[in-house]
């Protein structure tokens, strides 16, 4: 896959062609260490990148920038929105 997590070789792989998968998914068969590396660290970028909290912050502060953006919220509301 390569959505927004993914970071190849060190969270997956990006496979196009047949020849990748085959070559990608034994490579991940016959080294374990590997595999539990490789899901660990996609765990733990997952996890720190898409954290809800941080998630929360980020779109907070967009729909603030949006509102503003489009004259739609004031000075003082804007210093009452806490992030």
């Amino acid at each position: 896959s390569n959505v927004e997590p993914f970071r190849i070789d060190f969270t997956g792989y990006k496979c196009n062609m047949d020849n990748e998968w085959l070559e990608n998914l034994s490579n991940l068969i016959e080294n374990p260490d590997l595999r539990i590396d490789m899901g660990n660290l996609a765990y733990d970028h997952v996890k720190d990148k898409f954290n809800l909290n941080k998630v929360a912050v980020q779109y907070a502060n967009m729909v603030k920038e949006q509102l503003k953006w489009h004259g739609q919220i004031s000075q003082g509301q804007q210093q009452s929105i806490q992030t």
